[in-house]
């Protein structure tokens, strides 16, 4: 999810850039401007604003982290759906 928000934001950033012939220009639609966006993470009680003002997308490092803490988990769920069996 905050991947394809990213590409949102880029679209945004982009899109007077973007020619009409570009299939991407069909998109232009569903951008979303950063500063309609707001995005935090909650880790140990702390809320953290997680939006890079400089590049105007979600920070990388916390996607990342985010995406491997989803997918420990899912694995952790089918291991104890297999022992459940």
């Amino acid at each position: 999810i905050i991947t394809s928000l990213n590409t949102q934001l880029l679209l945004y950033e982009m899109k007077n850039k973007i020619p009409k012939e570009n299939y991407l220009y069909e998109l232009i639609d569903f951008a979303i401007d950063f500063q309609d966006v707001g995005a935090f993470s909650l880790e140990n009680g702390k809320l953290t604003d997680i939006k890079n003002y400089e590049n105007k997308l979600i920070e990388g490092y916390t996607v990342d982290r985010i995406s491997e803490e989803f997918n420990r988990v899912f694995n952790d769920l089918l291991e104890f759906e297999e022992k459940d069996d």
